[in-house]
């Protein structure tokens, strides 16, 4: 049976359903579709570097949210639990199942992520605000770049003023992930191709926790303190791995880990001193080398710390000699961190 509220009675008995989804459907259709909860969707950057999707609408994404009254909040109601909001080309908009309906004298919080269903991804919801305990999938092809946002909106009492009508929800994604990038040139000194056999990267956690940051309106992450709940790699169980030859002409720049578009997608966090890189590689004389690096003293120039949304680009310069220099780490923002080149000797 569905519950149809003549439009005479809606107003007063609004603090009631409003915000809510146990109703037996939906309201009836000459009800103002202004008091309909509806979302638009945005990416605060124009750029999309660290994703292979075209556009944000690609996706669906999942909102989370709760409303507290304004004057006297009290304890968060829930009114979206990890829904689904999915952009239709028919209508160009957003939309979600089980329509919600606005509560005037209450304030919303919501929250949400992109894309919706992300493996690893366990978000909960809660005074409004958003907990996500993520690990990142050991399958470069499954590491996905996520986006988060959050917005806030007051409904304030449109029965007596239509101004007041919250009207959508403006959703701005903003990336949580970083990308790092390991680059090879080649001195224009060496005389022919250096050819990259094998590259590992260990060390890197894969598990942390996203979350709103102590007395403050953003969101930060949290790493695990336990090297176990970290589920960090190992050598024999690495974060990034090469085993296809990369051949590299004499003056020319390649990224050992992005093949295509699988970029090297990170959780931000403190790079650790087991965090370990190691590349063997052939000379244009037959040599074979391996030369293994401390990765965290290439991030000790920029505070040790891979920033969330940010790119990190690492450059390491083989040249004639048995040892390989990494270049001044360059950042996403093109800000360039402060430090000197420190070199990898042979193992």
């Amino acid at each position: 049976m569905q519950l149809r509220i003549p439009k005479s009675i809606f107003y007063p008995i609004a603090m009631l359903l409003a915000g809510c989804s146990s109703t037996d459907g939906p309201l009836p259709e000459d009800e103002p579709s202004a008091l309909r909860m509806e979302f638009t969707a945005k990416e605060i950057s124009g750029s999309r570097a660290l994703t292979t999707a075209d556009n944000i609408t690609d996706q669906p994404f999942a909102v989370w949210g709760s409303y507290v009254n304004t004057e006297n909040p009290g304890a968060h109601q829930a009114v979206f639990d990890a829904t689904e909001v999915a952009f239709s080309t028919e209508n160009n908009a957003w939309g979600y199942a089980d329509t919600q309906y606005w509560l005037p004298g209450f304030t919303y919080s919501f929250a949400a992520l992109h894309p919706a269903g992300a493996d690893g991804a366990k978000a909960t919801f809660a005074k409004g605000a958003m907990t996500l305990d993520y690990t990142i999938s050991t399958d470069p092809n499954e590491r996905v770049d996520l986006l988060h946002a959050v917005a806030e909106k007051e409904c304030g009492d449109y029965t007596a003023d239509p101004t007041l009508v919250p009207g959508p929800v403006a959703m701005q994604f903003a990336h949580i992930l970083c990308q790092v990038h390991f680059l090879v040139r080649v001195d224009p000194a060496v005389r022919g191709n250096v050819t990259v056999t094998s590259a590992k990267l260990w060390g890197i956690d894969r598990r942390a926790i996203f979350e709103k940051a102590p007395s403050s309106d953003g969101y930060h992450w949290v790493n695990m303190p336990d090297r176990g709940d970290a589920l960090t790699t190992t050598k024999d169980a690495p974060y990034a791995v090469r085993t296809e030859a990369l051949t590299i002409p004499s003056g020319e720049k390649h990224h050992l880990f992005q093949v295509g578009e699988n970029r090297l997608l990170i959780i931000p966090q403190y790079v650790g001193t087991d965090a370990t890189l190691e590349v063997e590689y052939t000379m244009p004389d037959g040599t074979q080398r391996k030369a293994t690096a401390d990765v965290w003293q290439a991030a000790a120039s920029h505070d040790g710390r891979w920033l969330i949304g940010k790119n990190f680009s690492y450059t390491m310069v083989v040249g004639a000699d048995e040892y390989i220099i990494f270049e001044k780490p360059v950042i996403s923002d093109w800000q360039l961190s402060e430090g000197g080149n420190y070199i990898i000797q042979d193992k």
